[in-house]
């Protein structure tokens, strides 16, 4: 492939990666064999980049169904042979060497609704929500029976309503099979969506599994939704209200919910669920406009802080670096953003323009998150900062998804014409 490689994304990462580094080498001074782990991540990062910028989005256009479910297979071993850690399997263990299949589960989705939502659609024609959705797909009651057949006791009183729904949705759609055929009814773009995040769910970690719902949507938005008519929102506006209702009378576990009401008064338990938050916002107070230099963070090098190289990197980038070293690393990374949807809107592949836009909302959802945990504004749901928390996984994924969006960028540049929908 004959690129003219566009520079200012790539200069863009490498700014945003070695402020990163920087900033995680001091966060881990207690744990150096973090901090080198870490940089052989980095390594293998950077081979994944250049695979991404060079290897045609062709190929990883037509191998995207593969990955998805592979990583639904790694998805399914984690709950079967994964390593549990602090109360969760999130990850599987060869040897010295531990994945996290979660992170990849992220791409697997964009990449593989960029791919079926590119052939299925001709130009800028946009979906309606009963085709991204199927509300009598089968496939969806199934597996909720599947899940209740698991672990329903966790529902209680909640278990049969749920089971007649399930049912009664099932008998509907397979009604629907037979007079209409099965073509196009089994599985719909949401599914796609939702067999990782459940499984995610399950492992349990309820961040990563709205990361995945999140990045798909992202995807939805920039291949274009109809909105349906006013009476038809209004008929299921008060859905949202009863799924919250369910979600925490039955859904939500003891510590999910504790984690949201320690936002309104951490203090009310400020040894246990609101310990992270308290700390956190110690870091951040601590930093002032120009910080107090590295490694000299009272809270970043003592135990007071927990998971200050993972979940809470962003405090101890505070502390250290001050509000203006901060600004730094949001401004390094919303340019970062705004490149990739540049290079998503005109890049001439249909299959790299919708993955841009479910990589941007990938990439900005985790740092709204992130920062909101962070500076006590949300719930702590345990999710990382993109590029600055330390994993590997989720280093690798990050870096191939930018390569992508340079190559796109790239494309564009030298002079590449042609959209392809097919």
């Amino acid at each position: 492939m004959n690129l003219k490689l566009d520079r200012l994304l790539l200069a863009t990462l490498v700014g945003i990666l070695a402020l990163a580094m920087v900033n995680l080498q001091s966060a881990t001074q207690h744990r150096p064999s973090a901090f080198d782990a870490q940089v052989t991540w980095l390594g293998v990062a950077t081979v994944a980049l250049l695979l991404a910028i060079y290897i045609p989005s062709k190929i990883v256009d037509r191998l995207s169904p593969l990955v998805w479910v592979a990583v639904v297979i790694l998805l399914v071993m984690v709950l079967v042979m994964g390593t549990k850690v602090n109360g969760a399997k999130r990850w599987l263990s060869f040897g010295s060497l531990r994945i996290q299949p979660s992170e990849f589960a992220k791409l697997g989705v964009i990449f593989l609704l960029a791919h079926t939502m590119s052939r299925s659609r001709r130009g800028d024609e946009p979906w309606s929500i009963s085709e991204l959705l199927g509300p009598l797909n089968p496939s969806r009651p199934l597996a909720l029976l599947a899940l209740l057949i698991l672990g329903g006791e966790r529902l209680g009183q909640g278990y049969f309503p749920v089971a007649i729904l399930a049912l009664v949705w099932f008998v509907m759609s397979a009604s629907e099979i037979v007079r209409h055929g099965w073509r196009g009814r089994f599985v719909a773009p949401l599914d796609l969506i939702l067999v990782p995040m459940v499984l995610i769910n399950i492992e349990p970690d309820l961040g990563t599994s709205l990361v995945v719902l999140v990045c798909g949507l992202g995807v939805f938005w920039g291949a274009g939704i109809q909105m349906p008519p006013k009476r038809a929102l209004a008929a299921v506006s008060p859905l949202p209200f009863l799924g919250g209702w369910f979600s925490w009378n039955y859904l939500l576990l003891d510590y999910q919910k504790a984690r949201i009401l320690g936002v309104l008064n951490p203090e009310a338990d400020a040894q246990r669920t609101g310990y992270h938050t308290i700390q956190s916002i110690n870091a951040i107070a601590n930093g002032g406009i120009f910080g107090r230099g590295l490694g000299a963070g009272a809270q970043a090098q003592t135990a007071r802080l927990p998971e200050h190289h993972t979940d809470f990197i962003f405090a101890v980038l505070a502390e250290e670096w001050g509000l203006m070293g901060s600004m730094l690393a949001l401004f390094l990374l919303f340019i970062l953003v705004l490149l990739i949807i540049d290079g998503a809107r005109h890049t001439p592949d249909r299959f790299l323009e919708l993955s841009g836009y479910g990589i941007a909302t990938l990439i900005v959802f985790q740092i709204v998150v992130n920062v909101g945990m962070v500076t006590g504004i949300m719930p702590v749901v345990g999710m990382t900062l993109p590029f600055f928390s330390k994993g590997g996984s989720s280093l690798v994924s990050l870096c191939f998804a930018v390569g992508l969006m340079i190559q796109a960028r790239s494309t564009r540049a030298s002079g590449v014409a042609g959209r392809s929908y097919t």
